[in-house]
């Protein structure tokens, strides 16, 4: 199962990734059952990837072309989507098999979605995103 990338919003317990104490704003990869208790506990925010529509946007500080894949925080997200300059990045099924909208999935199908049906695929282990982001945004 696929790990699941984090904003860190604070770091009560001084948690350690990559042999460093993790502060705010850093961006981390967690285990599915360890992002559950960052997420319950609102240390952590989850990211997204959406995929870029067009050239020449500005996420963060990078400009991408249209297809980079970027990670970014689902605030961020919701502007992009909302902007038509994204689109949801495709998942990868990852159980035996999936129903979504109706329709059945096995495992290793590459599926478009909804934000809500990915997130619920992705934070579920389901699912996991199709290809590697080539950026991260804590924007």
């Amino acid at each position: 199962m696929s790990k699941l990338r984090l904003i860190l919003k604070e770091n009560p317990l001084g948690l350690v990734f990559n042999g460093r104490l993790a502060k705010h704003g850093d961006v981390v990869n967690v285990e599915p059952e360890f992002a559950a208790e960052l997420l319950e506990a609102k240390a952590a925010v989850l990211m997204s990837r959406v995929k870029i529509a067009r050239d020449n946007i500005l996420v963060g500080n990078r400009v991408c072309a249209a297809g980079d894949l970027v990670d970014v925080t689902d605030e961020f997200a919701k502007r992009l989507l909302e902007g038509k300059v994204a689109t949801v990045a495709p998942v990868k099924i990852t159980a035996k098999a999936v129903t979504v909208d109706g329709r059945s999935y096995a495992a290793g199908k590459v599926v478009e979605t909804t934000a809500d049906q990915t997130r619920v695929l992705i934070t579920g282990g389901l699912a996991e995103y199709a290809g590697e982001a080539v950026w991260s945004s804590n924007q």
